[in-house]
């Protein structure tokens, strides 16, 4: 058997996990961001507190441009500092990310996850990038106005306090907007995720089977193939404890075939070209998956096993496809020839993709002939324990021929794996959207903290006059929560935007669900708020006397 060497070059699963991985990308870079606005605060702080050392360098002869060159310099350090360690940390990370995968899935593939020299000149890149954006702000906030009063003792804070402190609050409004964005996203991912349990596929899919053949192995031939496996289904299903067993071409809830048809008209004139999937199945299917027909008939054992030119087709291909006119008996060309041509003998219940990437396309079901017996599967519906039916399959088919290895597994596996990709992204948007809040938290921590060491003596003065402590405490997280509320707001806006970006991982749930936009701005506020809280109440062990004896 020959198969592509490299997993993701299969065309199918780089179209499923592109989209995906935009998605991290955009949730790891909004991370990024909320980190580098972070520093700049604090460098926007440390500035301050060093225009005293700048007036000094200045008044001795050093320029402008060279004292934004020193802390371009200190900035990028940090910056290159810092990507060594994500690297580091990268590295470590994607192992224990790897072992968190699924065996069943990843067992038989290899990743190669050591950093190659793109992924350290990338890393390079953006931390030389991140450096100087980040850094540039600050650098120029500092040497920014005249530096005559900060050579006096007293000018630093002064100057402090007239200085405007809107980019402060600019950065402070953005890491809680990207906050709030991540942290949505992850409510929306886990509600989605917890909704995929109760998600309705259309399917009956308790106590089921999966039994998986390659048959290639054995160097069957086609007849060959089809003989072993319409053997092993009718054995099976004659055996106590089997409810119904059927043969299918595909794996269970996560794959799928497709094509392209046109339905001919009463003139015999193909129509419109439209995209649908299909399965090629074998006697007892709709009986085993619990599907329930509309109208019409299913395959005739005779039809399934001259593989006639007949088709059943579900509900929603008879929606969009034939709206009010009767299908049955209706000619659909599925492919390009009149040779294609399928009569719909049938019309079943529709049934939904458990892989939220998965396209909600009209299907179509056909009698399954030849080469399809070679990779067939059998669904097996038991009434007893899973254990014992799993040996019942195996029996049968080392009776049938010992060569012959079947993989056995409950359909409960298939559905694990199907909800992988919607898994992997709850857990690694709520790892971001942690962090994320974290970040931010400490910024806001940083900024109030900052405010409050050098309003010691407003603050003092205002006692002093006769202002309150529940007064002052208003005051100071009022000016610190301010920025958070308005970046709350805001990342509320583009969480909305964002959660039409992943409503195909929603299972159904609203992108607008009111239960995550209030949870995760209840979540926000509150934890922002403690990290206000803790060095606002510094403010409050001022003692005003001492204040007025300074001043």
């Amino acid at each position: 058997t020959i198969s592509p060497g490299a997993f993701f070059n299969y065309p199918n699963l780089f179209q499923e996990g592109a989209p995906l991985a935009a998605i991290l990308f955009v949730a790891v870079t909004l991370v990024l961001l909320v980190a580098c606005a972070n520093v700049a605060n604090m460098l926007l702080a440390r500035g301050l507190a060093r225009r005293q050392e700048m007036a000094i360098r200045l008044s001795i002869g050093a320029g402008r441009w060279r004292l934004i060159q020193q802390l371009l310099t200190e900035s990028l350090m940090l910056a290159i500092a810092g990507g060594a360690g994500g690297v580091a940390i990268a590295w470590t990370a994607g192992h224990a990310l790897l072992a968190a995968m699924p065996a069943s899935e990843f067992a038989a593939h290899q990743f190669d996850l050591s950093p190659d020299s793109t992924i350290l000149l990338y890393t390079l890149g953006i931390s030389i990038l991140t450096g100087i954006v980040f850094g540039l702000l600050p650098a120029l906030s500092t040497l920014r106005g005249d530096f005559s009063p900060a050579l006096k003792a007293a000018g630093l804070e002064g100057a402090a306090r007239r200085r405007p402190a809107w980019l402060q609050n600019t950065l402070l409004a953005g890491q809680a907007a990207a906050g709030m964005v991540l942290l949505l996203s992850a409510g929306l991912l886990l509600r989605g995720f917890e909704k995929a349990f109760s998600f309705d596929t259309g399917l009956d899919l308790h106590h089921m089977l999966v039994a998986s053949f390659d048959l290639r192995q054995q160097q069957y031939t086609a007849s060959q193939s089809e003989q072993f496996m319409t053997d092993l289904r009718d054995r099976v299903a004659a055996l106590p404890g089997i409810e119904a067993a059927s043969l299918t071409s595909v794996a269970p809830l996560i794959s799928s075939n497709q094509g392209q048809a046109r339905v001919i008209g009463r003139d015999g004139s193909p129509g419109r070209l439209f995209q649908f999937g299909f399965d090629d199945i074998a006697d007892g299917y709709f009986a085993t998956y619990g599907i329930r027909i509309r109208r019409g008939r299913l395959f005739t054992p005779a039809e399934l096993r001259a593989g006639a030119k007949v088709t059943v087709i579900d509900d929603r291909f008879v929606q969009q496809q034939f709206g009010t006119e009767d299908p049955l008996r209706r000619p659909v060309r599925f492919g390009d020839r009149p040779e294609d041509d399928r009569e719909v003998i049938g019309v079943v219940a529709s049934t939904q993709p458990l892989e939220p990437t998965q396209a909600v396309l009209p299907r179509a079901y056909f009698p399954m002939r030849g080469l399809r017996f070679i990779e067939a599967r059998l669904i097996v519906r038991y009434s007893g324990d899973a254990p014992s039916a799993m040996k019942t399959v195996e029996r049968v088919a080392r009776e049938l021929d010992p060569a012959v290895t079947p993989r056995l597994q409950r359909i409960e596996e298939n559905i694990d794996m199907a909800l992988t990709p919607v898994r992997l992204a709850a857990a690694v948007a709520g790892t971001l959207g942690s962090v994320a809040l974290l970040l931010a938290c400490s910024g806001i921590y940083g900024v109030v903290s900052f405010a409050v060491n050098r309003r010691r003596r407003e603050v003092g003065v205002r006692m002093a006059l006769g202002a309150g402590k529940p007064a002052v405490m208003r005051l100071i997280l009022w000016q610190g929560l301010k920025p958070v509320l308005v970046g709350a707001l805001a990342g509320s806006s583009l969480g909305a935007a964002g959660g039409q970006l992943i409503r195909n991982l929603l299972y159904g749930l609203s992108a607008l669900d009111p239960i995550s936009f209030l949870g995760t701005g209840t979540v926000l506020v509150v934890a922002a708020g403690l990290a206000a809280v803790l060095p606002a109440r510094a403010a409050l062990r001022v003692d005003p006397a001492v204040t007025l004896r300074y001043e």
